[in-house]
């Protein structure tokens, strides 16, 4: 019989990611008669990194959340 084994860590723990960020965002939108285009962007002020003793897949450097949107939009 195989025996083996998961490693199962907490993804909000005292090792893993912060559960709360803010931050800023921007947007600009172009209306086309009846359809708009738009493109934002977000930005976290926050690390939400883990502290401490990191590991694998975590590294030493800065994790900030970022977003990146474009939208088509229609108008009835």
């Amino acid at each position: 019989m195989i025996e083996y084994s998961t490693l199962e860590e907490k993804t909000f723990a005292n090792r893993g990611l912060e559960r709360f960020d803010v931050g800023i965002g921007t947007g600009i939108g172009v209306d086309f008669g009846k359809a708009i285009v738009g493109l934002s962007y977000e930005l976290g002020l926050r690390d939400i990194g883990p502290s401490g003793n990191v590991y694998w897949p975590f590294y030493s450097t800065s994790y900030k959340n970022r977003n990146v949107a474009l939208s088509l939009e229609y108008k009835f």
